[in-house]
Order: structure tokens, then sequence, then C-alpha cells
């Protein structure tokens, strides 16, 4: 499980798999396991099973002979959405630059959360700048200034953590 998906089981959840397992119940297994997942990841899987249907998908490329058309695999939709969108990186780069925990990108400065207001504010405060990031929006106040981000921040309160642009650290500096 650790090799698969970094996760370090405890003692309670490896007992729980290895009972599944001895029971042979392959629909209880997966609702173990999804259990798990979800717990240590703080997402959800809301039903068990997977219907395989194609999607459809309509496309506009202004790019010349570039439309994707044809069946394609998830992984060829996101290639030719980076490509057409002309970011450069990879998805998994992407993710870790726009979606970092807000304990690693500031992780020396002091920083609060206020959730009053049914809108989580994470404040931080370095020397004498102030930077105010409130959840799901894409817009933050640097010492009282609005400041647009391309990239939403997002909130989890499950484990009371912010995700958001690593690049935000760069303004206290």
């Amino acid at each position: 499980m650790q090799a698969k998906t970094g996760i370090l089981l405890t003692d309670d959840e490896y007992t729980q798999i290895l009972n599944v397992i001895a029971d042979k119940t392959k629909h209880r297994t997966d609702s173990v396991v999804a259990k798990i997942l979800n717990d240590h990841n703080l997402f959800g899987f809301i039903y068990g099973g997977h219907t395989g249907e194609e999607v459809f998908l309509a496309v506009y490329d202004p790019r010349p002979g570039q439309r994707m058309t044809g069946h394609h695999s998830n992984i060829e939709l996101n290639h030719y959405l980076r490509e057409s969108l002309d970011l450069g990186s990879t998805l998994e780069d992407l993710t870790k630059s726009c979606f970092a925990k807000h304990t690693a990108v500031f992780n020396s400065k002091e920083c609060t959360i206020n959730k009053e207001d049914n809108q989580p504010v994470l404040t931080v405060k370095h020397k004498k700048k102030v930077l105010e990031i409130p959840a799901y929006t894409n817009i933050v106040k640097f010492n009282g200034k609005e400041i647009p981000l391309n990239s939403v921040i997002v909130y989890v309160d499950q484990n009371d953590t912010f995700y958001l642009p690593q690049s935000l650290a760069a303004l206290l500096e």
C-alpha cells in the first residue's frame, strides 16, 4: 500500500485489509480500501462502481489541423489540453505548483486561519507584510491590495489546510 499510494497503514487498517482478503468478498475489500484512501487523502469515493461509458467531448481549437477527434484516453486528453493551453508542465508538476499545502509554502511564517463568516481566511504575516488568502476564490490581498491568481484557493476543513500556489511565498520575501 505504501509503495503504490504513499500511505503507511496503521495496524488497525492493515488488520481490516487482511480480514476482508481472507473473507474473499471483492465488494467488501473494495469498500474497505476505499474508506482507507478516503481517510488518508480527504476525498471521497461516492460510488463503488465504474461504468466505462464514453464521455462526449466537443472541441474547438484555433490551431489549424490540431483539433482532437475520435476516441482518446483520459491521458491523451490531458496531454492535448496541456499542449493546447501551452502549459509546458506535466499535470503532476502543475498540481504541485498550484495546490501546495500552506504549511509547506509558508513554513517559517506566522499563519492564522479565521473561520468566521463561512469563508475561511488564511492570514500570513512576515516582517511588515500581510497576505490575506480567502478560501474558494482566486483573489488574495497583499498589504490590503487585491491580487488575482491563475488558480483557485482550496481549503479542506478536515485537515485545516489551504492548498494554494507556491508562488505566493515570493510576495512575503
